[in-house]
């Protein structure tokens, strides 16, 4: 498979995880709130592990920021080393490299 894609999957399957811890804990911390409501003597400290678990899952924001770095990387590399990268951009204006311009056509 090819490195930039599986960058991207690795990415999905982070947020995903991420997204579903938060959602997990958010719906634990509501279930906390309304028992809280109905039961004043509950004890706090079961609220604490709750909001901690979230802060550890934001932590995805960091492994995503990473990663789409390295695939930035891996982008740009390609087009860095391509015969035909300075025709990306359509032709020089002062015109056309005829090399360039070959290898391209070559190269399909």
């Amino acid at each position: 498979m090819d490195p930039a894609l599986e960058e991207i999957a690795e990415i999905r399957r982070v947020l995903e995880v991420a997204v579903d811890d938060l959602l997990r804990l958010a719906e634990h911390g509501a279930a906390l709130a309304r028992s809280m409501a109905q039961s004043p003597t509950l004890d706090l400290g079961a609220v604490e592990p709750v909001f901690i678990g979230m802060m550890q899952a934001c932590a995805f924001q960091d492994l995503v920021g990473q990663r789409l770095e390295r695939l930035a990387g891996m982008l740009e590399q390609r087009t860095e080393t391509r015969p035909d990268a300075d025709l990306l951009n359509g032709p020089a204006r002062s015109g056309l490299d005829q090399g360039a311009a070959d290898r391209l056509m070559r190269a399909g």
